[in-house]
Order: C-alpha cells, then sequence, then structure tokens
C-alpha cells in the first residue's frame, strides 16, 4: 500500500472516509466484497462523474477504494464475480461514450 499513497496523494482525511465506509460495508458480511469490487469495477470501467466529466478524482477514490477492498480478501471466494446486474444511481454516473470506456479502461 506504500508505492499506492505514494502515486494517488490522497489527504489522512480522505483515506480515513474511505476506510470508514469500506469498514461499515463490510462490517457484518464480509460476502459483500465480490459485490464491491463490481461496483467499483463498473464505475472504473464504464462511467463518468455527472458534476465534472473531465475530473479523474471519480476515478481516485474508486482505486483507493479498490485497494483497501483488495487488502480485506482473506479467501478465493472473494474474488469471485458478482452474479447480479449492477445499477447505479443516474444524477452521479454517467455512462461513457462506448469508444471513450475502451480507450480509459485499465
Amino acid at each position: 500500500m506504500g508505492a499506492f499513497r505514494r502515486r494517488m496523494r490522497f489527504t489522512k482525511t480522505q483515506r480515513n472516509v474511505c476506510f470508514f465506509f469500506v469498514n461499515f460495508a463490510l462490517e457484518r458480511n464480509e460476502e459483500n466484497i465480490p459485490f464491491l469490487l463490481q461496483i467499483l469495477s463498473t464505475i472504473r470501467t464504464s462511467y463518468t462523474d455527472v458534476v465534472n466529466e473531465d475530473s479523474n478524482r471519480l476515478y481516485k477514490v474508486v482505486d483507493l477504494a479498490r485497494a483497501i477492498l483488495y487488502r480485506k480478501v482473506k479467501t478465493p471466494e472473494s474474488l469471485q464475480p458478482y452474479p447480479g446486474k449492477i445499477f447505479l444511481p443516474g444524477p452521479l454516473y454517467k455512462k461513457k461514450a462506448e469508444d471513450e470506456a475502451s480507450a480509459k479502461s485499465p
């Protein structure tokens, strides 16, 4: 995680807030890991921020949350794809154009 911190340049407060939400989501049920990873992957590859489409802040937060989740993985089952559909709230995310999505995918 050390190299990740140097590369991403998050403040301590930003990291703590992200840790809080990830820990809260996993508090009662670690089986949420595949669901959360699928949401983050979907956002990273197919969506952009509705407020500022040119900003990469959303992707930085997604990358931080993914790194935190991967630290929580204890079994290979936690990395199995979530079988259901993922729906994201329209007021927060906008679907990328097809050519843009393929060019920006990691």
